[in-house]
């Protein structure tokens, strides 16, 4: 999963482009991002990427930074092609 498609992805959703420099940008604090945000990523997620990551299964700090969000993907991404 390319790191790029996702940070714009993440940009695009926070209207800032700080988060494409800023990995370990805490999007809550900043203000990036709400619980109204955390529900449009995970939609964004699964219209960009084809994954749905059910948000009963993950916990806001899966969230709360550009890496972060990075690596959520990448693992939902790991375990759609396991089962395969």
């Amino acid at each position: 999963m390319n790191e790029d498609l996702i940070l714009q992805m993440i940009a695009e959703l926070c209207e800032d482009d700080a988060v494409l420099t800023d990995r370990d940008l805490d999007l809550y604090e900043s203000g990036l991002l709400d619980s109204l945000g955390f529900t449009d990523l995970l939609l964004a997620i699964e219209d960009r990427f084809g994954l749905e990551i059910p948000a009963t299964s993950i916990r806001r700090e899966d969230t709360a930074t550009p890496r972060r969000i990075v690596r959520l993907v990448r693992k939902a991404a790991e375990e759609r092609e396991k089962n395969l």
